[in-house]
């Protein structure tokens, strides 16, 4: 009566690691909001359904057409930290780096010269993230749009 047996906390810890294999699976297919001729393919790290970011995401893109330019726009609320560091990196290459504070921000990244032809990986970095009162996430910004320019 009452006690708990050694099989039922394993069958316990194996329910929760199976819950949270799912929710990381359904996490992962969380979509950008991409606008412009490009379409993401595959899996996305560190995107939330409601638009919030972690500190640091990936996704890949792939282009429909050639991309001359890169816009980034994201949104900060009054009470993150004051400022923050976002970096940008495609393919592992860093494109972009600004300091962001709150409220709406964009960062731009020029490849008229060298057009993306070819499927790659968006990066972000955001430092410091933060928790947001009554919310476990350590939360970095809200992802309003990546829109790709063409031409």
């Amino acid at each position: 009566m009452g006690r708990v047996l050694p099989e039922d906390g394993a069958e316990k810890s194996g329910q929760i690691a199976m819950q949270a294999g799912y929710i990381r699976d359904i996490l992962s297919r969380v979509r950008a909001p991409l606008t412009g001729y490009v379409m993401q393919e595959g899996p996305s790290d560190g995107l939330y359904p409601d638009g919030w970011t972690k500190a640091r995401i990936a996704l890949t893109v792939r282009p429909l057409e050639a991309v001359t330019a890169l816009r980034f726009i994201g949104w900060r609320p009054d009470y993150a930290p004051a400022s923050a560091t976002v970096t940008l990196r495609l393919n592992g290459q860093t494109a972009a780096e600004a300091v962001v504070g709150e409220g709406v921000f964009e960062i731009e990244v020029n490849r008229r010269e060298s057009p993306i032809a070819e499927t790659f990986l968006i990066e972000t970095e955001c430092n410091p993230a933060f928790r947001p009162e009554g919310d476990d996430r350590d939360l970095a910004f809200v992802l309003m749009e990546i829109r790709a320019e063409h031409g």
